[in-house]
């Protein structure tokens, strides 16, 4: 399990601890760096995205971030944020 929030206090370069992951990937959570939706931080999920889609992972991507301002807001803007990133 990977995951964007953790991975953005631990970690000195993101995408270089994904492709280290490698196919030991078996899910990925997201969260933006202040713990909203995808957007509402600093991430860059797109070179995130890539560097995933270059291990080979074709499991689930799944949002776990502070419901703010209410979940369907932040469950729509995370859809439409990641949605939009092409990889």
């Amino acid at each position: 399990l990977l995951d964007t929030f953790h991975m953005n206090i631990e970690e000195v370069n993101i995408e270089k601890s994904i492709r280290a992951c490698g196919d030991r990937i078996y899910h990925f959570h997201v969260a933006d760096s202040n713990r909203w939706y995808p957007g509402a931080g600093h991430l860059n999920f797109k070179s995130m995205l890539k560097a995933l889609a270059e291990t080979g992972y074709k499991g689930w991507i799944s949002g776990e971030f502070q419901a703010l301002p209410d979940p369907i807001t932040a469950a729509e803007k995370s859809l439409t944020y990641l949605r939009q990133i092409e990889i």
